[in-house]
């Protein structure tokens, strides 16, 4: 789980070597301070560490713990996980029932 969320924040957070069909559907946020909810077009990061508990998920081979890794982005100042929108994974979601299906 941790190498597919290294994986996920080297593409946004490096564009000298990823070109944009490499960050194709990852990295999609609502903007900052939008009161529409549209989402950024931006798709390039900052790291900016991991948050203070792991996210804890019930799933059908037992319970497992995610460490948060929040990036910011560039272009609008957004915070954000790009980990749990690639898994599509709700804030505030505890039980998954098809995680298995999308880490494969």
């Amino acid at each position: 789980m941790k190498e597919y969320d290294n994986l996920i924040s080297e593409r946004l957070s490096r564009t000298d070597i990823y070109p944009s069909k490499a960050k194709k559907g990852l990295g999609r946020h609502v903007r900052k301070d939008d009161t529409d909810a549209r989402f950024c077009r931006g798709r390039k990061v900052r790291k900016r560490g991991y948050r203070k508990a792991p996210r804890r998920l019930a799933t059908l081979f037992g319970d497992i713990a995610i460490p948060i890794r929040e990036v910011e982005c560039r272009t609008c100042g957004a915070r954000y996980c790009p980990l749990l929108s690639a898994l599509s994974i709700g804030r505030y979601a505890r039980k998954e029932m098809n995680f298995e299906q999308e880490v494969k």
